[in-house]
């Protein structure tokens, strides 16, 4: 083991390095990119044509993720209503992606409990969501 390395972190500075997580750094980084990617290209290209999801086409019912990527353009251009007609978990994972870039970069990060509680009630809004679309009971919610 390397001096002032953490173990299982093995080339990774302790005290000198501004990345605390290398994990959750990476993480970071690709919700900037999808972010960034989502920004900039046009809307019409996610509304265009049919869907790719594999659970649509064969079971005629939209799984828990299908939306999310609409949702999440919807929510980046300030459109939260849409966004959350699409997939409200999008609102969900918005709210997640702060504490994870906090536990990339802090030096007194969040504790994990908070974290796996959040997780926890996403997994719980997938869940609902997907029986809500099985029941069709969204399409009841949605239509107000």
């Amino acid at each position: 083991m390397n001096p002032g390395c953490e173990p299982g972190k093995m080339g990774y500075p302790k005290n000198n390095s501004l990345i605390r997580n290398s994990d959750y750094f990476i993480l970071s980084l690709l919700i900037a990119v999808a972010a960034l990617v989502l920004l900039f290209i046009p809307g019409r290209w996610l509304n265009s044509g049919s869907s790719w999801c594999l659970h649509y086409r064969l079971l005629g019912v939209q799984c828990p993720f299908c939306g999310s990527t609409r949702g999440a353009f919807a929510l980046l251009h300030g459109h939260i209503v849409q966004a959350l007609r699409l997939n409200f978990n999008i609102l969900l994972l918005a709210l997640l992606c702060p504490v994870i870039v906090w536990r990339a970069f802090s030096q007194h990060p969040l504790p994990a409990k908070i974290t796996r509680i959040m997780l926890w009630v996403l997994l719980a809004g997938y869940v609902l969501l997907y029986i809500s679309r099985i029941t069709g009971a969204d399409r009841l919610i949605l239509s107000r």
